[in-house]
């Protein structure tokens, strides 16, 4: 029974995204409230394996999926995780035999990377926690996870060349997330500012990914990376392309009303900056209550 809620649940998150809603929350908290008193994702996959594959494989789909809401959610809000809330999860790793059984395919992009983004996202939720503590004995701890995590963004995107024999729509949408990421720990936990070179570089790299995708037809649908990306890019010319890049997904099978919604925040961000405010987080247009891919 707990199955077919937490399939309820899911389906219920995608129908609200998709509709621009706001009950996705409330379902998606009910979904991990189960997931706790079943005894978390460990223990679900081991009960799971216990009685087929076939089950297994259904039961780590399930909980992907709610790791990508989850990752999504922290990035638009700077919110803890809520379901893998420790780093390198090893559940993530321990029952993947195939990654065309996995969320690899239907979100766009490795599921390493979601890994990665979850740890970002710890790391992001801790610096505001320190930030407000008056013993700073934990800093260097915390400073070398920072340092560690930027060389593993560094590592993947040196890869990238060597994989042209990958699923192309996940090669470039592990670009874009990478790109993503670099800016959310230079400007979240290295605290450099919009303008900054490895700022500016790292969000243009995700917008020279979209860009590079679409014209092979390969295009990413990545709504958040691009509102991320997107927000730190001073250049109109560079604003516009950004806004391209998500209003473009109107003419496609892919528009839904967080298109959208999506657009709106982008330009709310700007909006901000053209008033005077200095680099305006992405968070006062990503943290409305909407759930953005």
């Amino acid at each position: 029974m707990s199955n077919l809620l937490l399939t309820s649940a899911l389906a219920i998150i995608i129908a609200q995204c998709l509709n621009a809603g706001r009950l996705w929350k409330q379902a998606f908290e009910t979904a991990c409230d189960l997931i706790e008193l079943r005894g978390g994702p460990a223990q679900m996959l081991e009960q799971a394996k216990a009685t087929s594959e076939s089950e297994m494989v259904r039961i780590r789909l399930l909980l992907e999926n709610f790791v990508v809401v989850d990752v999504c959610q922290c990035l638009a809000s700077g919110l803890a995780p809520r379901l893998m809330r420790e780093p390198f999860a090893l559940w993530w790793y321990d029952y993947v035999s195939n990654d065309a059984d996995t969320v690899h395919n239907s979100y766009g992009v490795d599921r390493a990377i979601v890994e990665v983004a979850n740890r970002v996202n710890i790391l992001v939720h801790e610096s505001f926690v320190l930030d407000s503590m008056l013993d700073k004995g934990y800093l260097d701890t915390h400073n070398q996870k920072v340092e560690n995590v930027l060389q593993e963004l560094h590592i993947w995107e040196t890869s990238f060349s060597q994989q042209s024999d990958r699923n192309l729509r996940v090669l470039y949408g592990n670009r874009v997330m990478v790109n993503m990421l670099k800016v959310v720990v230079n400007v979240d936990l290295l605290k450099k500012s919009h303008s900054d070179l490895a700022v500016q570089e790292a969000a243009w790299a995700a917008m020279t990914a979209f860009e590079e995708g679409k014209q092979l037809d390969h295009g990413v649908g990545l709504l958040l990376a691009a509102i991320i990306t997107g927000s730190v890019l001073q250049e109109e010319t560079k604003r516009a392309q950004a806004r391209g890049v998500i209003t473009r997904l109107r003419a496609t099978a892919d528009y839904a009303y967080d298109v959208d919604e999506a657009a709106a925040m982008l330009d709310k961000v700007y909006r901000l900056r053209d008033e005077g405010i200095v680099d305006p987080s992405w968070r006062l247009g990503t943290n409305s209550g909407l759930l953005v891919f």
